[in-house]
């Protein structure tokens, strides 16, 4: 079973990121596993700035970010680990990531920098496209921490359903999964590739309470498939996988993938294939 032992989020005192690491401590109780956090500040050029008010920027945010592990270690018995670093804060996250190799990463899609509406964040998207771990995006405005009802959108390809086994440290007890499958249905290979990973998912899920069930696509554009899926019932959280874009190309993510994670009204966990 995929393990769930470290958990990276990256914090930049906006709500959505805080929002991400309320998630990631849900989680972090769930499986027994560690959180790092990360805060990553722009290096701005020192000549705009007062002698000391660099050192006093980061005094102020040590000060609140110490202050919010020892709540978060008082309330629910999770000790946080800070890391600071400095420079863009993709670059930051993703040397950090590959540093130390963390299971999965939690980030907000939108975070102090704004965002353009139906759009994730530029940091948030590049993180996805260039880490080897599983991300798990949080959108803006509410809390995610429970996730009961499951949507994976799968298509006929080989090892759509790779490291997998994550779904179980996420999903809560008695929990469902709905695949939709993507497929058109028509053709022989495409209904056996199907039935393959319908097979490998519930092989890898077998130990846990999820209960699996399999919705029908009703049109031909991909994205538009799921969205209006996540449009239509009360999902909790969207798994993407290759299969999406039809790749097995690692660390690849696609355009269908890209538009789905855009405009996605729910956190979506996205797992690239295993390297």
């Amino acid at each position: 079973m995929e393990d769930l032992k470290k958990i990276l989020v990256p914090v930049d005192f906006s709500e959505t990121s805080f929002n991400a690491l309320d998630t990631a401590v849900e989680l972090a109780k769930k499986s027994a596993a560690s959180i790092e956090i990360i805060y990553a500040r722009d290096t701005i050029p020192q000549l705009v700035m007062a002698d000391n008010s660099r050192v006093r920027m980061k005094d102020n945010a040590e000060a609140v970010m110490n202050a919010y592990v020892t709540a978060i270690e008082q309330k629910h018995q999770v000790k946080p680990k800070l890391i600071w670093e400095e420079g863009l804060p993709a670059e930051a996250i993703i040397r950090t990531a590959n540093k130390l190799r963390p299971d999965l990463i939690i980030c907000g899609t939108h975070g102090a920098s704004g965002y353009r509406e139906s759009f994730i964040g530029s940091t948030a998207y590049t993180v996805i496209k260039y880490v080897t771990c599983p991300v798990l995006t949080i959108p803006a405005g509410t809390k995610w921490l429970n996730f009961k009802k499951l949507l994976l959108p799968v298509r006929p390809i080989h090892g759509a359903v790779k490291k997998f086994e994550l779904i179980q440290r996420i999903a809560s007890k008695n929990g469902s999964l709905d695949v939709l499958d993507l497929s058109s249905g028509t053709s022989e290979d495409d209904k056996h590739l199907i039935s393959l990973t319908l097979d490998e998912l519930r092989s890898k899920l077998h130990s846990s309470q999820i209960n699996i069930q399999v919705k029908r696509s009703t049109g031909t554009n991909v994205a538009e498939n799921v969205l209006s899926m996540l449009s239509r019932s009360t999902y909790d959280i969207l798994v993407l996988s290759p299969s999406i874009d039809m790749t097995n190309k690692q660390l690849f993510i696609g355009p269908f993938s890209q538009r789905i994670i855009n405009q996605s009204p729910v956190p979506v966990l996205t797992i690239k294939r295993s390297l």
